[in-house]
């Protein structure tokens, strides 16, 4: 099964993560359903479904709000960012180094 998610999948996953984000909790089914102007909440459910399935979220059943995001992979342009602040975090801190080596050095980190 592909890990790949539609554009509307992808609008609800991102709904999840700001719902959680802003509130600290999930949003029910309700809330995604009016969220999107869905007339249901069956709709909210076969997306939920859906990025179960892909491995992007889990849905604890029988409990109220039960949908945890998981931790996915990182992007490369992610894995990137962090390289190269490593890369800073190391190098700032010595004094035979200046500016521009520090930098260039982050360059090379982000190639």
């Amino acid at each position: 099964m592909s890990n790949a998610i539609t554009k509307k999948q992808q609008a609800v996953f991102d709904f999840l993560k700001s719902h959680i984000d802003e509130n600290g909790f999930p949003p029910t089914c309700l809330e995604i359903s009016k969220a999107f102007g869905w007339a249901s909440e069956n709709a909210a459910h076969t997306h939920l479904k859906a990025l179960q399935a892909k491995g992007f979220i889990k849905i604890a059943r029988d409990t109220p709000r039960g949908i945890k995001v998981c931790n996915l992979p990182k992007r490369a342009d992610q894995e990137k960012a962090e390289l190269a602040l490593l890369t800073i975090r190391l190098f700032a801190a010595r004094d035979d180094l200046s500016t521009a080596e520090i930098l260039a050095l982050c360059d090379w980190a982000l190639a």
